[in-house]
């Protein structure tokens, strides 16, 4: 794996004299939990990776860096991604070479899927996070049910909606991981919950309850959470 990650560096630094210096991350972890009680006996086990590259590039006094993140329920086969996308990682920080600073102003923004994944992420995903709704902290609560993105916006969260890093079978309560859709079509029709706080708020447990170690209580975070592409009719 080592001689395979120096042939990586080696290949982005042979591509240009403009490199000046170029960075892999890579990290492996194997998750393996039970979970016991008097209803349920369960274990899951499954590895996940995640690996950035970063190029840094320089011309005269300017000097530019561009990055790309990998990740996903896998092993060593995240190597050949990586080596598939050196040149375009390197390409792109050398072209920011010949980039100019925005100008203040108000645009119109198109998102790539890393970018409006961050969007959901931020700006709905810890604001349905349903043990916050028990606790009057959460707008969200206020505006489920309505419209709060375009037509076309359709969001889902859940560690069986996708294959990645926050993907498992059952959550840290012994609930089985589930999809749920958040928005759909522009309506925000769901959170996601814990078991205390499904139970107190009167609606099934989303499988989405985590917690720091057996020592500390769950709370409702985050998964998968993404934007799904929708065609307008």
């Amino acid at each position: 794996m080592l001689l395979k990650l120096t042939s990586i560096k080696d290949k982005a630094l042979s591509i240009s004299e403009s490199v000046l210096d170029f960075i892999i991350n890579l990290n492996f972890v194997k998750v393996s939990k039970i979970f016991i009680s008097k209803d349920k006996d369960l274990a899951q086990s499954y590895p996940f990776s995640d690996a950035t590259l970063f190029s840094l590039a320089r011309y005269e006094s300017k000097t530019k860096f561009y990055y790309k993140t990998f990740s996903g329920l896998k092993g060593l086969e995240i190597l050949e991604e990586l080596d598939s996308e050196v040149k375009s990682v390197v390409d792109t920080s050398i072209e920011l070479l010949n980039s100019v600073s925005v100008e203040p102003s108000l645009y119109d923004v198109i998102c790539n899927p890393s970018v409006s994944g961050i969007i959901a992420h931020e700006a709905f995903g810890h604001g349905v996070e349903m043990d916050m709704f028990v606790k009057n902290r959460a707008m969200a609560k206020e505006y489920m049910g309505k419209q709060v993105a375009s037509k076309v916006t359709t969001m889902h969260d859940g560690s069986r909606s996708c294959k990645e890093v926050s993907s498992y079978y059952f959550d840290d309560e012994g609930v089985l991981g589930g999809d749920t859709t958040v928005i759909d079509k522009g309506i925000l029709k769901n959170g996601f919950s814990d078991t205390l706080s499904a139970l107190k708020l009167g609606i099934k447990p989303s499988g989405n309850g985590k917690r720091e170690s057996f020592e500390r209580k769950a709370y409702a975070r985050m998964t998968n959470t993404f934007l799904k592409r929708e065609t307008m009719i």
